[in-house]
């Protein structure tokens, strides 16, 4: 193995990171780890550290390149943590987190895929026959103002967006299977 590469298992997620990025901020636990693994010779042997593997990445992107974006998924204050364990001084106007709206589309997706998936499952419980569902009125607010990702998301598995309202003029979704249906449910 290259002696510049030391080998890391964080919490069973291994990582191959450069000696010099985790020396980088001198003092920190990592770099106080790798001058110790340097001095004993030990250097083919991954270093085991019980953190959190997942949250590792994102210490080492800002040790990489001095900032990191923070996904929705994750949160702030358990990298916080992350650093504070790792004993790396953090500028904290590198840590970017999602704005609002970035923040609000990722929701509204969620919402998207969820209700896509409920009208699968709804039509995939219809006879081979019958082609529409009608969407409950309490769903169709939420996907108000979306035509567009929610007919993509509609198409991709086989269905089409046919109308705004039922029969009786009610305001609903009706969604139809499209011709593919079968083959894309995998019959």
């Amino acid at each position: 193995m290259d002696n510049k590469i030391v080998r890391l298992n964080v919490g069973g997620t291994r990582y191959d990171v450069s000696r010099d990025t985790l020396a980088r901020c001198e003092g920190s636990m990592l770099a106080s780890l790798i001058s110790k693994q340097w001095k004993e010779g030990n250097l083919n042997e991954p270093i085991f550290i019980d953190r959190n593997g997942r949250l590792f990445e994102y210490i080492l992107d800002y040790l990489r390149t001095n900032e990191v974006h923070l996904p929705l998924s994750v949160n702030r204050t358990a990298v916080e943590k992350e650093f504070d364990y790792y004993a790396i001084p953090v500028d904290w106007t590198q840590v970017h987190l999602p704005s609002l709206d970035e923040w609000m589309e990722e929701v509204e997706l969620r919402q998207m895929q969820q209700f896509v998936t409920f009208v699968r499952e709804e039509l995939s419980k219809l006879p081979y026959w019958e082609k529409k569902v009608k969407i409950p009125p309490s769903v169709y607010v939420q996907l108000c103002g979306h035509d567009q990702l929610l007919s993509q998301l509609l198409s991709d598995r086989g269905m089409q967006l046919i109308s705004r309202e039922w029969e009786d003029g009610s305001p609903c979704i009706q969604v139809k299977k499209t011709e593919d249906w079968n083959v894309k449910k995998g019959r």
